[in-house]
């Protein structure tokens, strides 16, 4: 049970990967494009005066990319950490390697 312990204290929380590393700037980048074009895509009826913009779709269309865009982050970054806490334990299992190849 101790293994479980110390695994959880030295790999970060979801919620904190969220707020680190740029999550939020690029997400909010990736929002505002995708959104944008999905937008005058779904709504191109507002711009040319046809129907009346629907401002829940409006906000959605932009929340679903800045959501997706977070996760993807996220969890490359879990994926990264997973690799490099593998390769250093592989470095330690399988001893010292000799300069000579």
């Amino acid at each position: 049970m101790q293994n479980k312990k110390s695994h959880s204290q030295d790999t970060p929380s979801f919620l904190s990967l969220i707020f680190q590393n740029g999550v939020p700037k690029n997400a909010l980048v990736v929002a505002i494009v995708v959104g944008s074009i999905l937008n005058l895509i779904n709504q191109g009826g507002v711009v040319f005066g046809e129907t009346d913009p629907n401002f829940l779709k409006m906000g959605l269309t932009y929340l679903v990319p800045y959501l997706v865009s977070t996760h993807g982050q996220v969890m490359a970054e879990v994926r990264n950490i997973r690799i490099n806490k593998t390769d250093v334990s592989n470095n330690f299992s399988n001893g010292p390697k000799s300069g000579k190849g």
